[in-house]
């Protein structure tokens, strides 16, 4: 609903965080053995799965105001009201190229509208978008995507607490690199060694 009410009125850019689950399953988090889970129920999970339905709700999003470009890149919106929270944005160039997003900001009550020669029916705080003027094609409170529901199966596998003795690292000069900065370690080592030492002199 923001992202498009954002767009309606004249939004050029918006990021999201978080779109994509940023989990650590290697050395790259802040200490030894240390995996930051980083989720927070974000379309795409921490194990690059889609969340359904935020994630193909959201994708229908981009894809109608995608419908909408050369509209919204070319000209301002006129603004029409039909009345206490509702609200028309038109992006019109000619009759071929128009788009229009008709808004329902009131939080309990549907409304139905009349734009275009065509009843419009606006769901409570929400936000349809006609690429066309004619069409509606997304409408940010209609969910058209399956929701899928996640569960956990216990598992008989039972696991072992192990410990091991790493070899020490050592250093030649077949693999030492000499610079006048401080090198970021993961970069320097290709991530193939938990080691790294700096040598000033």
């Amino acid at each position: 609903y923001s992202v498009a009410r954002f767009i309606q009125n004249r939004g050029s850019f918006v990021n999201y965080y978080m779109y994509h689950g940023g989990t650590n399953f290697g050395r790259t988090s802040s200490g030894l053995f240390i995996a930051t889970s980083y989720d927070y129920d974000a379309p795409i999970d921490e194990y690059g799965l889609v969340n359904e339905p935020k994630w193909g709700h959201l994708r229908d999003l981009h894809k109608a105001i995608k419908q909408c470009e050369p509209a919204l890149i070319a000209v301002d919106p006129t603004v029409t009201y039909f009345g206490k929270n509702l609200e028309a944005h038109v992006y019109y160039i000619s009759s071929s190229v128009c788009v229009a997003f008709l808004a329902n900001y009131d939080t309990k009550s549907a409304a139905t509208v009349t734009f275009g020669n065509s009843h419009h029916d606006l769901p409570p705080w929400s936000v349809s978008i006609l690429p066309d003027c004619k069409t509606e094609v997304f409408n940010t409170a209609k969910v058209g995507v399956q929701s899928i529901i996640k569960t956990m199966t216990p598992t008989n596998i039972t696991f072992d607490w192990q410990s091991y003795t790493e070899d020490p690292a050592f250093s030649s000069e077949d693999d030492s690199v000499t610079a006048e900065a401080l090198w970021e370690q993961i970069n320097v080592t290709r991530d193939s060694s938990d080691y790294l030492w700096y040598l000033t002199e």
